[in-house]
C-alpha cells in the first residue's frame, strides 16, 4: 500500500455528529498530469513531480543538444552549401520528368507565323575540269537556287584554240512569277567565241536559274564556280545533257565588245574581233 504524507486535514462536523476527516497532501508526486489535453508533454511526465524534473533537467543542463529541443533532424551545412533545387517530389530542379509536370497543357497549338524561305543564305565555290566528246557538247553548268544573289563563273578553254571569259550573274526579286531582275554579263571574251555558247533558262515553279553551255568538239574547258547569297545549294554541276531546252533563251552581254579606247587597234591586217580598226601600210 502506497503511503505519502500528511501536510494537513480538513475535518468536518456533520449534522449527526460524524466526523469527516479530509487529508490535505501537497506533494507534487501525489499529483497526476491529464496528458490527454496536451500532447507536448514528455512521454516521461506523469505526475506534477516527474513534469518537473523534466524542466529541472533540461533548465539546468550545461550544453543542450538539438534533438533537447526538438530540431533533431537539423545538420550543421552552411547556407552557402544548402541546396535549394529539390523539392518534395521533383528531385533535381534541372532534371524533372515530364511524367511529373502537373497542370501541363494536352495539345500545343503554334502560334501563327510564316517562313521565309529566303532567310538563309549560303556561299558555293566549285572547280571543274570538263572535256566534250565528239558529239556530247552539250553541259549544264549547274541549276542555282536564288532570289537575291549572284553567281561569278569563270570558263577557261584550254584547247587548240583557247579563249577564256568570266560570266557574272546577279539576281534580285527572282519569283516563281519570273517577276524580278537577272542580268547577265560577260567580261574577258574579246573575240566574242564564249558569249553565244551560253544559255540561261528560269526553272517554271522555282526560284532557281539554269546555265547551259554548247561546247566545242573535243574541247577541254576549265569551270571555275563561285556563288554568294544563294538560297540553297546548287545541282547539277557540269552534268552533260542530250539538249538545251527551249525555255534558256537568255544570253548574256558581253561587256568587252563595247567599244571603248581599249578597242582600237592599229595593224596592217584586220583583228578578229569587234573593234575600231586603224589599218596602216
Amino acid at each position: 500500500m502506497a503511503t505519502s504524507n500528511v501536510h494537513a486535514q480538513l475535518i468536518r462536523y456533520a449534522d449527526n455528529g460524524d466526523q469527516m476527516i479530509i487529508n490535505l497532501k501537497s506533494a507534487a508526486s501525489d499529483i497526476s498530469l491529464d496528458r490527454s489535453s496536451n500532447s507536448n508533454l514528455p512521454s516521461s511526465a506523469t505526475t506534477m513531480q516527474t513534469l518537473a524534473n523534466a524542466f529541472g533537467a533540461l533548465a539546468f543542463k550545461s550544453s543542450l543538444s538539438k534533438s533537447d529541443v526538438g530540431l533533431g533532424s537539423v545538420d550543421n551545412t552552411s547556407d552557402a552549401n544548402k541546396s535549394v533545387k529539390y523539392a518534395t517530389t521533383a528531385g533535381s530542379a534541372n532534371a524533372i520528368t515530364w511524367a511529373n509536370v502537373s497542370g501541363k497543357p494536352s495539345t500545343f497549338t503554334p502560334a501563327t507565323h510564316t517562313h521565309s524561305q529566303y532567310l538563309e543564305k549560303s556561299t558555293y565555290e566549285f572547280s571543274k575540269e570538263l572535256a566534250c566528246g565528239g558529239s556530247d557538247t552539250l553541259v549544264l553548268l549547274g541549276t542555282f537556287p536564288c532570289y537575291d544573289s549572284n553567281v561569278t563563273m569563270t570558263i577557261s578553254c584550254t584547247s587548240t584554240t583557247s579563249y577564256y571569259g568570266v560570266l557574272i550573274m546577279a539576281t534580285q526579286n527572282i519569283s516563281t512569277s519570273h517577276g524580278g531582275i537577272m542580268n547577265l554579263k560577260m567580261y574577258g571574251d574579246d573575240e566574242n567565241i564564249l558569249t553565244p555558247k551560253i544559255f540561261v533558262s528560269y526553272v517554271t515553279g522555282s526560284n532557281a536559274i539554269s546555265i547551259y553551255m554548247k561546247g566545242d568538239a573535243w574541247g577541254k574547258y576549265l569551270i571555275h564556280v563561285q556563288g554568294n547569297a544563294l538560297a540553297g545549294t546548287p545541282t547539277n554541276l557540269c552534268t552533260k545533257v542530250t539538249a538545251i531546252p527551249s525555255t534558256a533563251t537568255v544570253q548574256p552581254i558581253n561587256v568587252s565588245r563595247s567599244v571603248s579606247d581599249n578597242d582600237l587597234v592599229v595593224s596592217k591586217t584586220a583583228p578578229s574581233r569587234t573593234c575600231i580598226w586603224a589599218k596602216i601600210d
